[in-house]
């Protein structure tokens, strides 16, 4: 069974890389994501039950996730929430109990493994998203034949008539990553795919969290105090640049490209200058955001949150924010609990801090986690299963090493 475990494990992996929010692969009523956690559970069950084990510490995260994951579920049911909406956010935090099947199996060789394929699931992405942005604007595909086709699945999000973002891009910033710490052949034709997508997805939040990402690569790596100052200063001036300058470039760039592109008689409001320049309403929609949240945060509410199915009116299910919807549905409780898989994931980094490899599991988690002030990444199963992955291989390298 270990065999089938290892490759199980991968093609679990793989389709967490490419498969984005899952959707593209339904086949009511279940998703191939879904489908191969459980199958990922049964096997997890049956190598417990033969005596296999797994580290004590991941027996009692997944125990107090249980608890935590209980208690918001109560209090949202208390407080008369929707049960479709409770359920809604426990199917979305369910993936957490994926994390003892990845204590079984990643061992030593593992970590490696995973680290090319994120390398090829990253590039194959941003292959794939180049040659249909060109196919688009060479006229070869017709946008709007495009958008009819995907709309329905709810993984993209459409750039005007430029461009689209779907949900997986977040690992053409890993890939980058771990093309920075590792390295391997090519990788100068590897990044001019990787940089070209992550511009043209035209998202700032992933630039964001990128200069967030280098920046805390400069103050934890860097060991000049010089050499730390004027690349703490360059890189904070890149990340103001994105954040002041990117709306009136990627207008601008909006409308060189729809000048050129074919033009299929798209909705009106589908305009380069509102879709990619203007961010003022998703702007003002997370500002809304937690405007109701703060207002409607009483002192139970603070500890334990609303419960689940418990939402804002602006965003009755699920908000952009990962931190302000734990905060709004689990409180200071549910923060804690991911500061504390954070806290975990330090410590393992801690004792392997030299390696290259090390180094690109700990940045993408960071990444991750940057990620998610701006858009939910690690308490939904695409970021959550990297945070984990990480976790495990972050404490397998450290036992290698020792």
């Amino acid at each position: 069974m270990r065999p089938f475990g290892r490759y199980l494990f991968f093609i679990v992996i793989l389709e967490l890389m490419l498969g984005g929010g899952g959707r593209f692969t339904v086949i009511p009523p279940v998703s191939l994501r879904m489908f191969l956690f459980v199958i990922a559970i049964f096997y997890t069950s049956w190598c417990l039950l033969t005596k296999k084990t797994i580290e004590r510490k991941y027996y009692q995260l997944t125990l107090l996730f249980s608890i935590i994951l209980s208690l918001s579920a109560i209090i949202g049911l208390v407080n008369d929430a929707d049960k479709s909406l409770v359920f809604e956010d426990i199917k979305q935090l369910s993936y957490f109990f994926i994390l003892p099947f990845f204590a079984l199996i990643i061992t030593k060789k593992i970590p490696s493994q995973i680290g090319k394929i994120v390398l090829i699931s990253s590039t194959t992405l941003g292959l794939l998203y180049l040659v249909v942005l060109a196919l688009m604007h060479s006229k070869l595909v017709s946008f709007i034949e495009f958008y009819n086709y995907t709309k329905l699945s709810g993984e993209l999000f459409y750039r005007g008539e430029v461009a689209f973002y779907f949900k997986g891009f977040i690992y053409l910033c890993i890939g980058l990553i771990f093309l920075f710490f590792t390295q391997p052949k090519y990788k100068a034709i590897l990044a001019a795919i990787l940089i070209l997508s992550v511009t043209l997805t035209f998202t700032r939040g992933l630039l964001f969290a990128l200069t967030l990402t280098a920046m805390s690569y400069i103050i934890l790596k860097q060991s000049s105090v010089r050499n730390k100052a004027v690349k703490f200063a360059l890189i904070s001036l890149i990340g103001v640049l994105i954040v002041t300058k990117s709306n009136f470039l990627y207008t601008e760039f909006g409308k060189i490209i729809s000048s050129t592109s074919l033009k299929d008689n798209f909705t009106h409001e589908f305009k380069p200058e509102d879709v990619l320049g203007s961010r003022s309403y998703s702007d003002q929609i997370r500002l809304t955001q937690f405007k109701q949240v703060l207002a409607g945060t009483s002192v139970p509410s603070f500890f334990f949150g609303h419960g689940f199915g418990i939402g804002v009116e602006v965003r009755p299910v699920h908000m952009e924010i990962s931190y302000l919807e734990i905060f709004h549905k689990q409180g200071v409780v549910g923060l804690l609990f991911w500061f504390l898989v954070f806290t975990l994931i330090v410590k393992a980094y801690l004792k392997v801090r030299k390696n290259r490899l090390a180094n690109a599991f700990f940045f993408s988690s960071l990444f991750i986690f940057f990620q998610s002030i701006t858009n939910q990444y690690f308490n939904n199963a695409i970021g959550m299963s990297f945070v984990l992955i990480s976790l495990i291989s972050l404490d397998v390298m450290g036992k290698k090493d020792e």
